[in-house]
């Protein structure tokens, strides 16, 4: 993967809530989805800036996870690894001021914010427009996002 892609859900009242980020080369792009279950996801994807991407079709992954261990094993590592993403934002969000929610998001996805927008920033980290543009201003530096 290369580019920037967003994953979002919409709101009870229709508004999009940016759910995550993935931009770094490499870093797998996937959906919420059970392989046992058959869960699909309730988030939408979405290229955000131009995208390098590999789809595996979600048959072609079932049946590496099934029959091979060590497919199985990086698979199990890219559903801990995104765990520990959500559980992380989880507490951020819970536990810090919308100004410590803003430094965290800078140090944890470093040189994001020239390539998303506020209004997908001001989503992620929730809280609204207005409150992003108040810190931006303590932040002058960080206004490059579109």
């Amino acid at each position: 993967m290369s580019g920037v892609v967003r994953s979002y859900c919409l709101s009870a009242d229709g508004r999009e809530k940016v759910f995550c980020f993935v931009y770094t080369p490499g870093e797998p792009v996937t959906s919420i989805y059970n392989l046992d279950a058959g869960i699909t996801s309730i988030c939408t994807i979405e290229v955000v800036r131009d995208c390098s991407l590999l789809l595996v079709p979600l048959e072609v992954l079932d049946n590496m996870v099934q029959s091979n261990l060590d497919a199985a094993h990086i698979y199990e590592k890219m559903l801990s690894n995104s765990l520990q993403r959500i559980i992380e934002r989880d507490l951020v969000l819970a536990s810090y001021t919308v100004c410590a929610r803003y430094e965290w998001f800078k140090k944890t996805y470093p040189g994001l914010c020239g390539l998303v927008s506020k209004k997908d920033i001001a989503s992620f980290l929730n809280m609204s427009s207005e409150s992003l543009s108040r810190i931006l201003r303590v932040f002058p530096d960080d206004e490059s996002s579109t």
